[in-house]
């Protein structure tokens, strides 16, 4: 019963902060995804708490489930802000995308390392700092890909733990759509990271 309330608490302070902040309903469940990884992870450490005080336990069942939410939202939009800057970037000189990249990379502040690519609107990559040989490989099949180019939104996209094509390694997937001056598709950019850097953005907090 107290894993249940712990996640009815987690998934609840989600649903509010979505809706405060207007996420996409795609990109709450994959908050929701995220978070079933990221409790995978700190089930051990939770431990802990059924062995305290019961009123003590309440406390930190919602702290963990208030502050965990607004932490992994909070780095949600953050990066669709970054997504968005680059896409105005690409469209206004592509010829200076990779030094823009570079220097965001170096100026942005996050807790994680992380890689952008870009895939154009026939699905083939164009650029990556995650793996820059594999530029030029068909990566239609995406699941991002797909789901932008299908959807016709510009919305941002988020695509739960998954092997990369080009890459032995798994990665959560941030993307937006790259648009023509019309609104329609034209490719996307992503932003990539490691599951385990979500997860130690909960184990980095203070509670």
């Amino acid at each position: 019963m107290q894993r249940v309330e712990r996640w009815r608490r987690h998934l609840l302070a989600i649903c509010r902060l979505s809706l405060r902040w207007r996420f996409d309903t795609q990109v709450v469940l994959g908050c929701v995804a995220l978070l079933v990884l990221i409790w995978t992870v700190l089930l051990k450490d939770m431990q802990e708490l059924i062995a305290r005080d019961e009123k003590d336990e309440q406390r930190q069942i919602e702290n963990v489930a208030e502050i965990g939410a607004k932490a992994l939202l909070a780095a949600v939009h953050s990066v669709d802000r970054l997504l968005l800057d680059l896409r105005n970037e690409w469209r206004n000189d592509p010829d200076q995308f990779a030094a823009i990249v570079q220097r965001e990379r170096g100026e942005v502040v996050f807790d994680f390392d992380f890689d952008i690519n870009l895939i154009n609107a026939t699905g083939q990559l164009q650029f990556s700092t995650l793996n820059p040989s594999a530029v030029g490989m068909d990566l239609s099949d995406r699941p991002n890909f797909v789901a932008l180019r299908e959807s016709g939104q510009d919305r941002l996209v988020l695509n739960p733990p998954h092997a990369a094509k080009f890459l032995d390694r798994q990665l959560v997937n941030f993307s937006r759509p790259l648009l023509t001056a019309d609104g329609q598709f034209a490719g996307l950019v992503s932003f990539s990271v490691k599951p385990d850097y979500l997860s130690n953005l909960y184990k980095t907090l203070d509670l």
